[in-house]
């Protein structure tokens, strides 16, 4: 399982970064997305079946939960095109956080590789980091993204 995983997270990283970075809502953009939701769904079904790490149910295990429940709550508004006013926006938002907790996983891992560190200090470390530059990069992006996909009436501005 251990291959799965590493093989699915590399790929879920790839065409998730491919999609953060091309144009949305053309067919190009669909057919990446759903590479990536492919990708990460058996990413995180193998992450269920990794015991190595405590040989029981542990932090990272918590943390596949969670990446699951961003993936499944942004899919949700586009496979049924609800609510009707702000669907897409909606879908960006958790696809976007999905790819950031991704990128959490993949730095958490690179960190704590490197020899005589602490390992839950470096994964506080890395996760951190990576969800502050987040932030900032959902701050810079939803305001065009809301532009462009969102109805002006009934959504507002993160930014």
């Amino acid at each position: 399982m251990g291959t799965v995983h590493y093989y699915s997270a590399i790929c879920a990283l790839f065409f998730g970064t491919w999609v953060l970075l091309i144009s949305k809502g053309n067919k190009q953009h669909k057919t990446i997305s759903l590479y990536y939701v492919i990708a990460m769904s058996i990413m995180l079904f193998s992450s269920f079946m990794s015991y190595r790490f405590s040989e029981d149910f542990n932090l990272f295990h918590y943390a596949s939960i969670a990446s699951s429940l961003t993936l499944i709550s942004g899919m949700f508004p586009i496979w049924l095109k609800k609510p009707n006013h702000n669907y897409k926006i909606l879908h960006m938002h958790f696809m976007y956080w999905s790819l950031i907790g991704l990128y959490m996983g993949f730095v958490a891992e690179i960190f704590t590789r490197i020899p005589g560190t602490p390992f839950y200090s470096m994964v506080a470390i890395a996760s951190s980091t990576v969800f502050l530059l987040g932030v900032m990069g959902f701050k810079h992006k939803m305001p065009e993204w809301e532009r462009r996909f969102g109805n002006h009436k009934s959504v507002t501005t993160t930014a």
